[in-house]
């Protein structure tokens, strides 16, 4: 298995050629979504790279959920904002003991070990950049935009710390000329989901020194395979699903 060190080594190496699992939320290891516990299985299980949504609660804790609302996923109803804070402290999650973990208690599990990528579900991109910069290494973090206003965000913080790590999702791929008008620069990773990734369009990409990201095949084994075999062919650097052990078996 790779540290963090390792494969952020290879994000930044324009050479670096190697396939990496990312477990989707942490998913795949019969565990809540977005838990320490997670994060716990997947470096157990090696997988390199984990997935986590991050939002706001009313405290201004950064906690890791992917819905507003806590109905699905914890023993909660309602939305995470409207909590006092003395209460989100209380919540768990469903079918567990573990209290609704934040993005630092899940950070702690995986520092140095396992690459959190971080989708951002509140306007954080700033402030988790500085509390990265202080407690934490860049090498542990890919920071994940989606939107405009992220995109400035981490631009703003990129030319402060040149070491953060950007991955911008993209809807089409004439986007891809978007981002870099925008961020003046590409990105260390576009991400974008299956089947718009194309071979000619990885080739791209590679030549920019830039890696792709194809996002979410949440298709159960055995019929995973198939478009799991395109992507590994195409020479994908990551590759985000909900059964990384099964791909992690066929790498």
């Amino acid at each position: 298995m790779a540290t963090a060190k390792e494969i952020a080594g290879c994000i930044r190496d324009a050479e670096c050629r190697q396939t990496f699992v990312v477990a989707h939320r942490g998913n795949g290891f019969g565990v809540p979504e977005n838990s320490a516990e997670a994060a716990r299985q997947a470096i157990r299980a090696g997988i390199p790279v984990i997935e986590v949504d991050v939002r706001y609660g009313s405290d201004y804790i950064l906690y890791c959920l992917h819905d507003h609302s806590l109905d699905r996923t914890t023993d909660h109803s309602g939305n995470l904002k409207d909590l006092a804070p003395g209460e989100t402290m209380r919540v768990r999650l469903k079918n567990s003991r573990e209290l609704l973990p934040s993005f630092f208690d899940i950070y702690r599990e995986t520092q140095g070990r396992a690459v959190l990528v971080v989708d951002f579900k509140s306007d954080a991109v700033e402030y988790l950049a500085h509390w990265i910069s202080i407690f934490g290494s860049f090498n542990d973090v890919i920071f994940y935009v989606n939107n405009r206003a992220e995109l400035k965000s981490v631009a703003r913080m990129k030319t402060e710390y040149p070491d953060l790590i950007v991955m911008v999702g993209i809807k089409k791929w004439s986007d891809v000329r978007l981002v870099k008008s925008m961020f003046q620069r590409y990105p260390e990773i576009i991400s974008i989901r299956f089947p718009l990734a194309l071979h000619r369009d990885v080739a791209f990409l590679h030549e920019r020194g830039v890696k792709f990201f194809v996002d979410s095949l949440v298709i159960p084994p055995p019929w995973q395979y198939i478009p799991l075999k395109f992507l590994l062919t195409a020479g994908i650097d990551f590759i985000q699903v909900d059964h990384p052990l099964f791909l992690k078996s066929i790498l």
